[in-house]
């Protein structure tokens, strides 16, 4: 599911994902989510850690929708899926969009690089569709895995750029978790993996 995800964003021509992952529309993407909450509380959540997870994979959605109306390379919509495997819920959303970097130029066109933009992202509540107010962005995931989510993983890979963390993150640069891998992915990809048995 994951490396499937993650090849789908990398191919210069892209197709449509699988039907049961695939979502053309924030509806269809909505319409998903209260399964994934059923696949939290079934596997130990408490019900407010699993309606908070809900709300974080909605932030993720919603963002690929937000942030690429009229912007898609060329499959709209995107890839949500999500598995309980090994005592951890794992998410993966994605999308062929314009990513992170041209998306936020709108606001700062003094940013010149994916790991730029990326910080940017991670740290600020800051939208590309100023002056609208979109969302609350990847920050509001950091502080949640921060404060609710001890072992929580969270990936997010744009461009050339990926950010790999472990959570709290405590002190850490958030700089020194970001990485110029080999595959470069024409949109966004995210990955956040809960362990389920850590209250």
């Amino acid at each position: 599911m994951t490396d499937n995800a993650l090849s789908w964003t990398t191919v210069d021509i892209g197709s449509e994902p699988p039907a049961d992952y695939y979502c053309p529309t924030r509806d269809v993407a909505d319409g998903r989510l209260p399964k994934l909450f059923a696949l939290a509380v079934q596997n130990s959540l408490s019900e407010n850690k699993a309606s908070l997870l809900t709300a974080l994979a909605a932030e993720l959605t919603a963002n690929c929708f937000d942030h690429n109306l009229g912007s898609w390379r060329d499959i709209f919509g995107c890839w949500l899926s999500f598995q309980y495997v090994n005592q951890s819920l794992a998410i993966v959303v994605a999308d062929r969009g314009q990513g992170i970097l041209q998306s936020l130029k709108h606001v700062d066109a003094n940013l010149n690089s994916d790991h730029d933009a990326l910080i940017v992202a991670l740290t600020k509540q800051i939208s590309g569709r100023y002056p609208e107010r979109r969302g609350r962005g990847l920050k509001f995931i950091m502080a949640s895995l921060n404060q609710e989510f001890p072992r929580a993983r969270f990936i997010i890979h744009t461009g050339e750029t990926r950010f790999d963390a472990v959570f709290p993150l405590g002190n850490t640069d958030l700089a020194s978790l970001l990485t110029n891998p080999n595959k470069t992915v024409l949109g966004t990809y995210a990955k956040l993996v809960i362990v389920s048995n850590v209250k």
